[in-house]
């Protein structure tokens, strides 16, 4: 999953991960501090790129020629070896943190894109997701206040959340989503 991308009058997006309801509720409950630590994971990974890139750089030695290659004694040969391998693993080390500092990008995004679904309610299936979901209050005590019967009341509470859910899937771009807010 990655974001969208506005590019003068065009906006595409890749396709997002199906989510379900329990996910949704959980987003919508823990937003906030999903995404500092998330930010967190994405700083020490960049750190740990910076560290990678250094240490390329402290290992590469020039191109080698043949002659060059030729002169090397056994010792030499190792000691490059060596250093060739350090690269290797220092590339391939930092394919992996990009990797991983895309999949941090997309489950932002992920939680984003079902922020603004949420803000897509209006009324009382907002307030009702709001008190339930964003605020963590008691069952009972939503539905008591809402003075709505229980089978009324569900069926809002589920139906606002199927709207999230389907908003969320749909092939609309996250642009395209704001705009309907």
């Amino acid at each position: 999953m990655l974001p969208d991308i506005l590019s003068g009058s065009r906006c595409w997006r890749v396709s997002m991960k199906e989510v379900t309801i329990d996910e949704i509720k959980k987003i919508l409950g823990s937003r906030e501090e999903r995404i500092r630590e998330l930010w967190r994971r994405s700083r020490g990974l960049y750190e740990e790129l910076e560290n990678h890139e250094e240490l390329i750089k402290s290992v590469s030695l020039p191109s080698s020629n043949s002659l060059y290659e030729n002169q090397l004694n056994e010792k030499n040969r190792d000691l490059f070896d060596v250093i060739i391998r350090q690269k290797q693993l220092g590339y391939e080390q930092e394919q992996e943190i990009g990797q991983l500092l895309l999949e941090i990008n997309g489950e932002i995004e992920q939680i984003n894109r079902i922020w603004i679904c949420y803000q897509m309610l209006r009324g009382r299936p907002f307030h009702i997701v709001t008190r339930l979901y964003v605020d963590r209050e008691l069952y009972r005590i939503v539905e008591t206040e809402s003075r709505m019967n229980h089978r009324a009341f569900e069926t809002m509470r589920k139906n606002a959340l199927e709207s999230i859910k389907a908003n969320y899937e749909s092939k609309e771009t996250t642009i395209e989503l704001i705009r309907k807010i």
